[in-house]
């Protein structure tokens, strides 16, 4: 049961860190369209699970 948890737990790790340089990319092109979809994104991570 130790290797599948482990495997797993790097899969989304992996993924979170490809989502999280995904965003500051967006960030970074200076691109309106681009901008947006980042910042609506971030509130929408930061807001509580509620208010969803």
């Amino acid at each position: 049961m130790l290797v599948p948890a482990a495997t797993s737990g790097r899969a989304v790790l992996i993924s979170g860190i490809t989502v999280i340089v995904a965003m500051a990319g967006m960030f970074l092109t200076g691109n309106g369209i681009f901008m947006g979809f980042a910042e609506a994104r971030s509130s929408w991570c930061s807001r509580p699970s509620s208010a969803r």
